[in-house]
């Protein structure tokens, strides 16, 4: 049981992270890219582009990781007493 809540928790951090990764990028206009890369200022005419493309992003990353905290908790606490209860 600790097991499964430790995964559904370290995906709540990992999308969470990724979520806030891509709202920045979007809100400054920069591009992701790999860690060796170098991150380019957007031009200002494929900015609504470019903002649309990863505020979506960071929205389903933002509700992966909201799914996630909703099964741990219903792990941590509900669970155990369903099976208390039998």
């Amino acid at each position: 049981m600790h097991t499964v809540i430790f995964v559904f928790e370290a995906l709540v951090a990992i999308f969470s992270m990724l979520a806030g990764i891509f709202w920045m990028s979007a809100a400054y206009g920069h591009t992701i890219g790999y860690p060796w890369e170098e991150t380019r200022r957007v031009p200002l005419a494929g900015l609504l582009e470019h903002q649309a493309k990863w505020n979506g992003r960071a929205a389903v990353c933002a509700s992966i990781a909201a799914t996630c905290q909703a099964l741990s908790f219903l792990f941590e606490h509900y669970v155990p007493i369903m099976m208390t209860a039998y």
